[in-house]
């Protein structure tokens, strides 16, 4: 298999110099998650809402209205040639930033789309039925905070940690997730409003939250982990028994997949 045979085709097209602002509007509305920006062909990076989150705090004395995309975006990232197998994709994107879960596809110098984590997804939802138990992927220990922890530590604690959500707990009891959707969101209205993230917000995890979530078990087919991933349109799901167990995600299938690939 070939990157070709599961790439993502369409994808947004920006410039550097374009109006941060108004390209992320854009991509709210219409759902996209990620963007590539290119000067005439050439690639220069990718802007998406982990990107947001990431440079965000490097631009508290600009107004957000003043931002361009190349201020926002992540210029760091590997190409893949739409040639390539997809052995080698995956260990690309197993080795990126944490920020970064998907890959600019080129041929012939030109971006021709994209390749990440969710078209692995999907992938392995066509191939791994019954290969794998939730508890065999899941990592053990997820991000936690708490329902009243503030906008500014958990903004800090998705930094510091390099991950894509953490789950909220009151007291012993899971209460909620917070995804980097969720908080590019809050962050992009509170800078609408605000010059910078304000260190007494009242905005709390329990404000920002997705009360609720969806929940898995350890003995649970990991395969149901990704329909669920690809129905909900979620990158990550709780797994849970009388307490919280842990979190599989995207990455973990991914890692699923990889052990797969590397038993032929």
């Amino acid at each position: 298999m070939l990157v070709t045979d599961i790439m993502t085709e369409d994808v947004l097209r920006v410039s550097p110099g374009d109006n941060a602002l108004k390209t992320g509007e854009h991509m709210e509305a219409n759902g996209i998650g990620a963007a590539v920006v290119l000067e005439g062909d050439a690639f220069n990076g990718l802007l998406s809402k982990e990107t947001f989150i990431s440079k965000i705090g490097r631009h508290d004395d600009k107004p957000l209205e003043s931002l361009a995309v190349a201020d926002l975006m992540e210029d760091d990232i590997d190409c893949v040639n739409s040639d390539d197998t997809i052995e080698e994709v995956v260990e690309l994107l197993l080795m990126q930033k944490s920020i970064i879960d998907r890959l600019p596809v080129v041929e012939d110098g030109k971006v021709v789309g994209l390749i990440g984590k969710v078209n692995f997804t999907g992938v392995f939802h066509e191939e791994m039925e019954g290969k794998h138990k939730v508890g065999d992927l899941m990592h053990y220990s997820p991000v936690t905070v708490y329902d009243y922890t503030s906008l500014p530590e958990v903004v800090g604690k998705i930094e510091d940690m390099c991950v894509k959500r953490v789950l909220v707990m009151s007291g012993e009891r899971l209460a909620g997730i917070i995804t980097v959707k969720d908080l590019s969101l809050v962050l992009f209205k509170h800078r609408k409003e605000n010059a910078r993230i304000d260190p007494s917000s009242p905005i709390t995890a329990g404000d920002m939250m997705t009360p609720d979530p969806v929940t898995l078990k350890t003995k649970d087919d990991a395969c149901d982990a990704s329909k669920l991933m690809l129905d909900l349109n979620i990158g990550g799901i709780p797994v849970l028994e009388d307490r919280l167990e842990g979190l599989i995600s995207r990455t973990d299938l991914l890692k699923g997949y990889q052990i797969r690939l590397s038993q032929g």
